[in-house]
């Protein structure tokens, strides 16, 4: 069919042709709509005569719009692929920053105390020490400190020891102290450290100690050990509550 002959002015772009045929015992109906996407009303100009022919077309009428055929549905196929994409991505995004674990940080915070015995019969001085730990949990879930091992050793003899068990829980994003206290017997080959240490002539009677502490914390699936190394000055001749920062190695 000749489109420009049929129709009486060109089809603009937001416009579409559809061309239909009907049929009855005597007379073929040729029927050519104009689709105006900007109107209520189409265009139908009919066509009598077999499909083909050249018989002119007559008859100009608007058709309301409510029996025009229904649109074919655009194709938005892409734009759910890459919206489902994206969602995807800031999901992940989040659920890794959310979830990934962090390490704890652990910082030796010094000396609380220091409670210093001297057992005379015996040439013993017993040291009762406490130190404190500084946990920060930067996690978005809790953290819990499973143990706090400690061992304190002068002249690379141990003459300390301590163990914690199941210690404390740490909330997201947060920050707690831990005090723990090590008992310490300096005696046998270290007796001159007695004679040091009750020696009336001297006012300070400090002694260098070494302090290994190691931590084990456990969040989500994960669990982690670290160890705190530090060297502690000790006056052996007093008691004393005065804070120390430690000597790290």
């Amino acid at each position: 069919m000749d489109t420009a002959q049929t129709c009486h002015r060109p089809v603009r772009g937001r416009e579409r042709i559809i061309l239909t045929e009907e049929k009855d015992r005597r007379t073929f109906v040729t029927v050519l709509v104009v689709l105006t996407e900007d109107s209520h009303y189409i265009q139908a100009l009919v066509r009598e005569g077999p499909p083909g022919s050249r018989t002119p077309a007559h008859g100009n009428t608007l058709v309301p719009e409510k029996l025009q055929p229904p649109a074919p549905p655009r194709d938005r196929g892409k734009l759910y692929v890459v919206l489902s994409v994206v969602l995807c991505l800031l999901a992940s995004s989040l659920l890794a920053f959310f979830m990934f674990p962090r390490s704890l940080l652990i910082e030796d915070d010094g000396i609380r105390t220091v409670t210093v015995l001297f057992d005379r019969n015996n040439s013993k001085v017993i040291i009762n020490m406490t130190s404190t730990l500084n946990i920060s949990n930067s996690n978005f879930f809790t953290a819990l400190v499973d143990s706090v091992s400690c061992q304190v050793l002068y002249m690379n003899t141990v003459i300390g020891t301590q163990q914690l068990d199941n210690v404390i829980s740490i909330l997201p994003l947060s920050q707690r102290q831990m005090n723990f206290t090590v008992n310490m017997e300096i005696s046998g080959s270290l007796f001159y450290v007695y004679a040091f240490c009750t020696m009336a002539s001297i006012k300070v009677h400090n002694i260098v100690v070494f302090m290994q502490t190691s931590v084990k914390t456990s969040y989500m699936v994960r669990t982690a050990q670290n160890t705190l190394e530090v060297y502690r000055y000790i006056d052996c001749g007093a008691n004393y509550t005065v804070r120390q920062t430690p000597w790290l190695l």
